[in-house]
């Protein structure tokens, strides 16, 4: 049976790798570290950033049909999108790994 992880938990350890992944060659790399940190396993933290890259990406697509939308019915719309960065592996853009 998984063990249940506290949701203050999982947040820190997302903030922390999110924080240092410039310190680190990938985010892999940042959230073996921060599992070691916090005492969780390495591939549970990079699951977690893995689904917060698609989370982040999915707000972002919404937002962009929104706007998409609102300028095709004739309406002046400033689109600005205001959810983070989506992790990539190497910070150039690159599919997450």
């Amino acid at each position: 049976m998984p063990k249940k992880i506290n949701p203050e938990v999982k947040a820190r350890a997302v903030r922390l790798v999110t924080e240092h992944r410039q310190e680190y060659p990938s985010v892999t790399a940042a959230a073996e570290a921060v599992s070691k940190q916090l005492g969780l396993g390495r591939e549970t933290v990079r699951r977690w950033m893995v689904h917060r890259a698609l989370r982040d990406l999915h707000a972002r697509e919404a937002v962009l049909a929104t706007c998409y939308e609102k300028r095709h019915k004739g309406r002046t719309v400033h689109c600005s999108l205001s959810v983070g960065p989506v992790l990539t592996a190497s910070g150039s853009g690159a599919p997450l790994r």
